[in-house]
């Protein structure tokens, strides 16, 4: 007894709007099969043979939850959800198919449209022409690259493109490249591995002065390993060892904590750096003892053989960096002065 409202009305081939005192309903498909989204039932998926009289509905109420059943922290997504996601997933391809049957295919024309604008968009976006010229860079010999690359960087100077450019100046060894292009990443973003390249391609760009600021607000940061922190101390005393003042480069080297039994790669660089400060200091037996421990320590050691035979015959010296590689055009090398280089030992010019 009492009032009731019942209304159905085709939206579009295969898509059919119900409306009821229960609630709206959207049903999904023809005679022999559809899934009806809403109503008194929530979910109802019907399955039958048309004229026959033989049909299987499925109903899934709504508000209806399983127990939550016992699982680890990497559970997968519950069943509901899943099933909230497909039904999405199955309607929106329906409605696809309906509205190119119902327009007779011309809805099509601006989907292919807007599909063709969005990719010629993508493609002449600067990300997209850098990403481009950084892949074809790839493929050439590095003199040839490096002019693509500095193409990228004026193409578009965001994180990403400026990162990887600054990547490959340091690996092929062009300081004074991989100084400014760290320079303008970590404006930015905050990184701490290309805090450690910047400060090292200022050390062997000849950079002194700022390599030597930069190197000592780095090993202060409370989140660098003891290692990184090392690595540091040897930098800071190579660059001030360069600049003439080994007494300085001694007293950094003192809080290394050379006394230790193990030495990691840090340490192993600080007790090198010691034993070329003691030879240029005149104290030849004490810089050997020092190569002789570091040759037990690790054998393999950058050098570790020649630098001892040099030091033994008295024509050991603290040589400086080449600031850029032999394929690096004239034209665009950078005018730095020899004796403010950096790489006669291993630490500097090495990552």
């Amino acid at each position: 007894m009492g009032w009731r409202l019942w209304r159905r009305k085709k939206m579009l081939p295969g898509v059919t709007l119900g409306l009821s005192r229960s609630g709206p309903s959207l049903r999904l498909g023809g005679r022999g099969a559809g899934v009806t989204l809403g109503g008194r039932y929530g979910v109802r998926t019907t399955v039958g043979v048309p004229g026959t009289g033989v049909y299987y509905t499925s109903i899934r109420h709504k508000g209806h939850r399983a127990a939550p059943a016992l699982r680890s922290n990497y559970a997968t997504p519950s069943s509901s959800r899943s099933t909230a996601i497909g039904c999405l997933v199955v309607l929106g391809i329906l409605v696809a198919i309906g509205a190119v049957v119902a327009t007779s295919g011309l809805v099509l024309i601006p989907i292919a449209i807007g599909g063709a604008a969005w990719i010629w968009y993508r493609y002449t976006r600067p990300s997209s022409q850098a990403s481009r010229l950084l892949k074809g860079a790839s493929r050439l010999d590095p003199a040839q690259a490096l002019p693509v690359v500095h193409q990228a960087m004026s193409i578009d100077p965001g994180q990403k493109t400026i990162r990887t450019c600054a990547d490959w100046f340091f690996a092929q060894k062009c300081w004074p490249d991989a100084a400014d292009a760290y320079s303008e990443y970590l404006h930015l973003a905050t990184d701490w591995d290309a805090e450690a390249r910047y400060a090292n391609s200022l050390l062997n760009a000849g950079r002194l002065d700022d390599a030597i600021a930069r190197l000592d607000q780095l090993r202060t940061i409370a989140v660098i390993t003891d290692e990184s922190r090392t690595t540091m101390i040897s930098g800071l005393a190579l660059a001030w060892a360069l600049k003439g003042d080994l007494q300085q480069a001694r007293s950094l080297l003192d809080t290394a904590g050379l006394q230790k039994r193990n030495l990691d790669i840090g340490l192993q660089q600080c007790l090198m750096l010691r034993a070329a400060c003691e030879f240029l200091q005149g104290q030849r037996a004490k810089a050997i003892a020092d190569v002789d421990r570091l040759y037990a320590v690790n054998p393999q050691y950058p050098n570790i053989a020649t630098i001892k035979v040099e030091m033994a015959s008295g024509s050991f010296k603290l040589t400086p960096a080449q600031v850029t590689p032999d394929w690096y055009p004239t034209e665009a090398s950078p005018t730095i002065t020899p004796a403010e280089t950096a790489e006669g030992l291993p630490p500097a010019s090495r990552e």
